[in-house]
């Protein structure tokens, strides 16, 4: 009876073990429905085995279930079975890449997240393959080989032989311009010598004395010059170029003045052409030409009174009594002018009876 009791309970422990590594095992195996499983393909595996981990931005979200080889007419690809945790949210264009997590880590399949919907579950996850470090390595590693054997090594050759027969011209050179300099020191020294003697003769006591004198004299004439610099701008100051200016503009205003009166004698004239003979219109042309004359004359005198500013403005020694004197002449002129031309305005007979 104990027996059988014994042999019960050893069955019931065994059966309850078998029981719980099957479920451990399902429930390992995403058999349970813990698990979306989605697909991916690559033409290359390298390094990638089943139970690797799924990484989405960094983070674990499942592992690789089984890789299957598929052969198509563009090759062998490998389909990637991929069990996700259930319910994780992956967008449609998001993708799949094998890499390793870390440095020293087993490569694993690392999503981008994309954006927009959902990919349903069982879909394909886009791609990309990954580029394998190590055999890059390798092949930039025997480039650099190559590089070193084909062209480094034929150039260190070439530098040496260079530096081999060069360096010996180069030393021979040395070796004959140091007897040389060797030879030439004793000349040379005496010519310094004769150059640092040349150098105390001319800062002797006569010269320095010398060269006192003219550093004076051009103190001197630089104390000068700034005086007459003073005086010009003194002369050329903006009140005496003001008078100037308006005595130009008087000129210009008697000039304008006298062409009018001249437009008024010629319609005068042609009046008086149609009641007089030929004689007095000959003697009337001849005033109007009179008449012409000074307008041109006058024309002249404004032109020579601007030339006349500018040269004024050139002057560097005139006295500023003589100018303020010619300035007051210019003045009386103008107003002159423009008395004259305004009793011809107002009385245009005075042109052909004048004054009496």
């Amino acid at each position: 009876m104990r027996l059988k009791q014994a042999d019960l309970m050893a069955g019931i422990f065994v059966l309850g073990g078998a029981f719980l590594i099957v479920t451990i095992f399902v429930i390992v195996r995403g058999q349970l429905g813990l698990y979306d499983r989605y697909h991916a393909f690559f033409s290359n595996v390298a390094g990638l085995r089943s139970g690797a981990v799924v990484v989405y931005e960094g983070y674990t979200v499942g592992s690789v279930d089984s890789i299957e080889p598929i052969s198509s007419d563009k090759g062998m690809r490998f389909r990637i079975n991929l069990d996700i945790t259930s319910g994780w949210h992956i967008p449609q264009d998001s993708v799949a890449e094998i890499s390793a997590i870390s440095l020293l880590s087993a490569n694993a399949i690392q999503i981008k997240a994309g954006s927009g919907e959902r990919l349903p579950v069982g879909s394909e996850i886009a791609s990309m393959d990954a580029v394998n470090v190590m055999a890059e390595i390798s092949r930039t590693a025997d480039k650099l080989t190559m590089i070193a054997q084909s062209s480094l090594a034929p150039l260190l050759d070439t530098v040496r032989d260079i530096l081999d027969s060069e360096g010996r011209e180069a030393l021979k050179g040395m070796t004959g311009l140091t007897s040389q300099i060797s030879q030439q020191a004793p000349e040379i020294m005496t010519n310094m010598q004769q150059a640092s003697q040349n150098i105390a003769n001319v800062a002797s006591a006569s010269n320095s004395a010398s060269i006192t004198r003219t550093l004076d004299n051009m103190e001197r004439t630089s104390q000068v010059t700034l005086g007459i610099s003073q005086r010009t701008n003194r002369i050329v100051s903006d009140m005496n170029m003001a008078r100037i200016n308006a005595a130009l503009a008087h000129f210009e205003q008697a000039s304008a003045a006298l062409q009018s009166t001249l437009e008024i004698a010629n319609r005068a004239v042609r009046n008086i052409e149609n009641i007089t003979d030929n004689q007095n219109a000959t003697h009337i042309t001849s005033v109007l030409d009179d008449i012409s004359e000074t307008v041109a004359t006058m024309n002249e005198i404004v032109s020579t009174s601007s030339h006349t500013s500018k040269v004024i403005q050139d002057i560097s020694l005139a006295s500023s009594d003589r100018v303020e004197s010619f300035l007051l002449r210019m003045e009386n002129v103008s107003l002159n002018l423009e008395e004259m031309t305004a009793r011809i305005r107002d009385n245009p007979s005075l042109l052909i009876m004048g004054s009496q």
